[in-house]
């Protein structure tokens, strides 16, 4: 008979670095965590898994692929599979919990950072999530003329100039080779507003040529036969992102008594945190940011945290939602 649910059975702790994950080594942690996580699976008591702090990276390449049909993301008329590509997957698991320590789960390539599905008490604590390259490319406006505007590039947003024209590209995506839907948007400082921008993008891929004039340093030069002129003011901040929702931050699927306790995550594609057919969420001391030291302005390409069809009780205190997100901070749809 299952001891789990005996309040008396002892909490058993598991050290990451017993099993070869190590922080800060630049190595791909992922398949060692799967290992880690099918021993878990397997445990009928409770368990807190523990990492050192530092960064620990997850690689496209290694992580799981499992098909899920999340709420209010691209499907299949814009798609050809509902496949996602999942950095951690907590499966059927009880009595878990995470304790980070502050670490930085840093992302290599356009994926799912977390599913939780069909998990029971389980909570995620002092953690961080982000992306080396995030999907979202920004660039600041350093000059603007008549005949140019000059563009300061955000470092994690790489980008390559042929024939004149800039592409944005990342570890398993190239906007060169397979052109993305893309949306912009403007942060101008002057009012602290993002504002959409219709054609935003167009106008400056339909500029005359586009010419590197130092590091992360792009000039666009007008191109006065489209009649679309290149605009803005010093300061502001373009963000580009494609509009397909193929990804999503963390996503949680019918499972019941979550807890999110001291969670950053500084930058999730397509929707943010998606929680899905769930019971008694607690959400507590939740950023959704940037980290201030890459000076980017955007932590979600959409709402940060979406409920669908949740039920018990939810809560999300002390927490900051904002960051200049695409949508909305919080989103709910009914059963």
């Amino acid at each position: 008979m299952a001891l789990y649910a005996q309040a008396s059975h002892k909490r058993e702790v598991i050290k990451a670095r017993e099993y070869q994950i190590r922080p800060n080594t630049g190595q791909d942690q992922t398949v060692a965590l799967q290992k880690v996580i099918r021993k878990i699976q397997a445990i009928n008591h409770p368990v807190t898994l523990v990492f050192e702090p530092g960064q620990y990276d997850f690689y496209y390449k290694t992580a799981t692929q499992a098909p899920y049909y999340i709420s209010n993301t691209s499907g299949k008329e814009e798609l050809d599979t509902e496949v996602k590509t999942i950095a951690i997957l907590l499966k059927d698991i009880k009595g878990l919990t995470i304790e980070g320590n502050g670490a930085l789960f840093m992302l290599h390539g356009k994926m799912t950072s977390l599913v939780a599905d069909n998990c029971r008490d389980l909570t995620i604590h002092n953690l961080q999530f982000d992306y080396a390259r995030p999907t979202m490319s920004e660039f600041t406006l350093t000059a603007v003329t008549n005949d140019y505007i000059d563009v300061k590039v955000n470092p994690d947003s790489w980008y390559r100039i042929k024939d004149s024209i800039l592409y944005w590209y990342g570890e398993n995506w190239d906007g060169e080779k397979t052109p993305p839907r893309l949306f912009t948007c403007v942060y101008t400082p002057v009012d602290s507003a993002l504002h959409f921008v219709n054609a935003g993008w167009k106008r400056l891929t339909q500029a005359k040529r586009a010419a590197e004039i130092g590091e992360n340093k792009v000039r666009f030069y007008q191109n006065k036969h489209t009649g679309d002129k290149l605009g803005g003011a010093v300061g502001d901040v373009y963000t580009v992102r494609d509009i397909t929702r193929d990804e999503v931050g963390l996503f949680l699927l019918q499972s019941k008594n979550i807890r999110l306790d001291n969670v950053q995550m500084h930058f999730m594609h397509g929707l943010g945190i998606v929680s899905q057919f769930c019971t008694n969420l607690h959400f507590n001391h939740l950023r959704c940011a940037p980290r201030s030291q890459t000076d980017r302005i955007c932590a979600s390409t959409a709402d940060m945290a979406h409920f669908s069809g949740c039920n018990g009780k939810i809560t999300v205190e002390n927490s900051f939602l904002a960051a200049h997100m695409m949508i909305r901070s919080i989103s709910m749809v009914p059963i």
